[in-house]
């Protein structure tokens, strides 16, 4: 009774675990500790669906090119064949009895096949081998993109963040200013009327706080679904972004070329014009003959006339397509058709890089310009709402003017938090066109696919 109690309790721990394990509300793991941006791409690059879907193409495309080179290895294949029959067969050939048919029949035959020369193989696995090199560019190319939709996502919910602080300052700032007023009141200085705006204002800010708070949630969530992992601490300040995008630009007179040779979309689209140069090779290549070796082994019980219980051949093939109705120029044309519209693609491409750059650094510009009226705003803000404060408590001022002194304030220091996160913002988007990573590094994944 005791052993099938225990039995029953450790089944009933398993089960638990397992309920624990795969419930949907532990889809996302949980951290506590602190979260910065490059921790931030890590968890995306290695948990999102969208990274792990690009680990699955990449080696969907590798099986792809493995099939193609397969066509130069020998095909060996064997067949094994029972037959059961009604009865034997045997024939006396003087001294020799043979078995003309078993009453079991087994025999087994193997297959050997070499391509020894097939001109249309060749610019058939190079198409199949730059299809390859491109998929593996826009690989590597929407990893980067996803490292800055994480850092979009990141810089946006540390903003929304700010934003929240600044909604608890103004609140704090409220609950003073009515605090003052109502003693000013009790103490016969002022009218009911500069606690009622004082109430006003704290309930504005009260608002402001709540809305603030559920951006900051929403933004969580999206954070910690990008991520796939629970966020239940604050960000850390991405301070090496800010900092860059606040330095003043250096005026870089290669950044086309360096965009040309980093960005992974371009390589992909140029990987794609050769893949396609090569497949309109193929249909020319008809011309030329094809040769096969062909080998076969086969052993049976069943020896024949011949005695022989085994046999086997060796031979070579020719194919040879003398004509075809034109077919192959209708498809060599077509095929050069597509490989200049590839072209016409890249080129495209490579002209929209410049254009990229000239908006990109424009937005970074006027991002660092609004940056700094709005630093000196938010300044001026503070200041004037210290003024007016301290005017309010020397009865030199109304509870208007420290309410919208309040407000000012407030306003101000969401702009400069919205103000840096566009310059931010501005700055990921030269850095995605340059090729870069977030940080403005070159990936590692762009050298070997580089086309000069």
């Amino acid at each position: 009774m005791m052993k099938q109690t225990s039995f029953f309790s450790v089944a009933i721990v398993l089960l638990g675990l397992f309920i624990l394990c795969t419930s949907p509300g532990l889809l996302f793991s949980q951290t506590n500790d602190p979260i910065d941006l490059s921790k931030a791409i890590v968890l995306a690059l290695e948990q999102n669906e969208q990274a792990l879907k690009i680990d699955a193409g990449r080696d969907a495309s590798k099986a792809r090119l493995a099939r193609a080179r397969s066509v130069f290895f020998p095909q060996i294949s064997f067949t094994g064949i029972y037959n059961r029959r009604p009865d034997n067969i045997e024939r006396t050939l003087g001294d020799q009895t043979v078995t003309i048919q078993n009453l079991n029949a087994l025999s087994g035959t193997a297959n050997v096949s070499l391509l020894l020369f097939d001109p249309r193989s060749f610019p058939a696995y190079s198409q199949v081998r730059n299809q390859y090199k491109s998929e593996e560019a826009r690989y590597n190319e929407a990893r980067r993109l996803l490292s800055f939709d994480v850092a979009v996502m990141y810089l946006t919910t540390f903003s929304v963040d700010q934003v929240h602080e600044a909604a608890k300052h103004r609140l704090a700032f409220a609950q003073r200013t009515l605090d003052a007023a109502r003693v000013r009141f009790n103490a016969g200085l002022v009218s009911k009327n500069d606690v009622t705006r004082g109430e006003l204002e704290l309930a504005n800010a009260q608002r402001e706080l709540i809305r603030s708070g559920g951006d900051v949630r929403h933004t969580y969530l999206a954070l910690s679904s990008l991520l796939c992992v629970s966020i239940d601490s604050p960000l850390t300040l991405p301070q090496e972004i800010f900092d860059a995008a606040e330095a003043e630009l250096p005026i870089h007179t290669q950044q086309s070329q360096m965009a040309l040779q980093l960005r992974q979309d371009i390589c992909a689209l140029r990987w794609q014009a050769q893949s396609m140069h090569a497949a309109a090779k193929e249909p020319l290549m008809r011309w030329f003959p094809s040769l096969t070796l062909n080998g076969q082994y086969r052993i049976t019980n069943e020896a024949g006339l011949q005695g022989n219980n085994t046999s086997w051949y060796l031979g070579a093939t020719l194919n040879w397509t003398l004509f075809d109705g034109f077919a192959r120029f209708a498809e060599n044309r077509e095929k050069n058709a597509l490989a200049r519209m590839a072209d016409l693609d890249v080129t495209a491409a490579v002209r929209q890089i410049e254009l990229s750059l000239q908006d990109a650094r424009t937005g970074v510009e006027v991002s660092l310009s609004a940056l700094k009226q709005a630093r000196l705003a938010e300044t001026i803000a503070r200041q004037n709402f210290d003024e007016t404060s301290e005017l309010y408590l020397q009865g030199l001022s109304s509870a208007l003017a420290v309410a919208d002194a309040n407000l000012r304030l407030f306003e101000a220091e969401v702009a400069l938090v919205r103000e840096r996160h566009g310059l931010a913002l501005s700055l990921l988007e030269l850095r995605t066109v340059l090729g870069l990573d977030p940080f403005g590094h070159e990936p590692v994944e762009s050298t070997p696919l580089t086309i000069k």
